[in-house]
């Protein structure tokens, strides 16, 4: 990693963390102070090096100092819509593309987020010429960017996949939906705006190639959306709490895709202080239509006539302040601590005097078929 490179990250890292609009100003004028005295001290040294070796400068030593300066104006926040319209104009033949947003991302997962995800709006001449201003769509293509090289200013980028909302023909390829996307590792996650519950479209980038890993719903739908999260193994592989369980998507040694649903068990093999929650028909007469399998083991969930925050089907299940559970299915708890990391479990909050969950949202009433008390269980 190039020490500007470094400098960012870490400026970065301080910014995120500062609560105070001020400190996070300080923090970005030094920056610019430390990066300016970085490119001074990079030229210094290069000029000495054309007293030494002139070959070695022109040829070398510029290029460097140019790719310093280029990469910390271009890749700014300021500058970096400009910078995606000159890569759509010179590169791809574009002619006056109106760009709604640009997200810098880091594909090939090498610490540097070079790389561009460009929203294009579908416009007309007239409006491109008058600068794109007052466009009340939504972006209709993605065009995901590779940086190639960089070794002068002007840096050379490739197409590696264009996503479009809508695609001519009898051929469904498109996304359906406008899109925002985040990016973690090498792989894109993009969740569409305009449904009725919270989804996503997840993209891994692997030698040059985007592919597509499917479309997935949020757990839980809108409820659980805050807390369906992400986590990057070492081995550069993705895992994410979705509405169909915990899956994992990576590729293999021979940069073919796989997604893989894991099950309870390797779930528990991962994360050994979990106890995950199966939702499964009640084999018993009862009205209520499920129970629950925690760690393999049957909860019956039972009919109780006096109901709790309006549910009649109640179970109850023990665990230890250090347990947290993984429900399989849709739930929420007001109650209870969201683990928020990986496997996104619950933990009791034994400052509350109940803590409960609530299961099987149904998506069109918003109303949960039964509740789970959970207790702390006492040796």
């Amino acid at each position: 990693m190039e020490a500007s490179e470094l400098i960012a990250k870490i400026s970065s890292f301080f910014i995120r963390h500062a609560r105070k609009e001020e400190h996070k100003s300080l923090i970005r004028f030094r920056t610019e102070r430390l990066l300016r005295w970085l490119a001074g001290i990079t030229f210094v040294v290069s000029a000495f090096g054309l007293l030494v070796d002139g070959k070695d400068f022109f040829a070398v030593q510029v290029p460097k100092f140019q790719s310093y300066a280029g990469k910390a104006l271009l890749l700014k926040s300021s500058f970096i819509e400009r910078t995606a319209k000159r890569i759509l104009e010179n590169e791809f033949g574009y002619v006056l593309p109106c760009i709604a947003e640009v997200l810098l991302v880091d594909l090939d997962n090498d610490g540097s987020k070079t790389d561009l995800v460009i929203g294009l709006y579908e416009a007309s001449l007239k409006e491109r010429q008058k600068g794109c201003r007052d466009l009340q769509s939504y972006p209709a293509q993605y065009a995901i960017v590779k940086e190639v090289r960089w070794d002068g200013f002007w840096p050379s980028y490739a197409l590696v996949k264009m996503i479009a909302r809508e695609t001519p023909g009898i051929f469904s390829v498109g996304s359906g939906f406008p899109l925002s996307f985040s990016s973690i590792g090498n792989f894109l996650i993009a969740s569409p705006y305009g449904t009725d519950f919270v989804g996503y479209q997840i993209f891994g980038y692997f030698d040059g190639t985007i592919s597509d890993f499917g479309q997935y719903w949020a757990a839980g739908g809108i409820k659980e959306a805050d807390y369906t999260e992400a986590r990057l193994l070492e081995n550069n592989s993705l895992i994410m709490n979705l509405k169909e369980g915990i899956y994992r998507f990576e590729f293999n040694s021979n940069g073919e895709p796989s997604k893989q649903l894991m099950t309870p068990e390797a779930i528990v093999e991962e994360n050994q202080s979990t106890v995950v929650l199966q939702q499964t028909d009640n084999i018993n007469e009862s009205k209520c239509q499920w129970s629950v399998m925690t760690n393999g083991e049957l909860v019956e969930i039972q009919y109780k006539d006096t109901p709790i925050g309006g549910i009649h089907c109640i179970g109850e299940i023990y665990i230890s302040s250090l347990n947290n559970i993984v429900p399989l299915m849709g739930c929420d708890s007001a109650e209870m601590t969201r683990l928020r990391q990986f496997p996104w479990g619950y933990l009791l909050n034994e400052s509350k005097a109940d803590n409960y969950l609530l299961c099987d949202l149904d998506g069109e009433t918003g109303e949960y078929s039964y509740s789970i008390k959970v207790s702390r269980f006492e040796k």
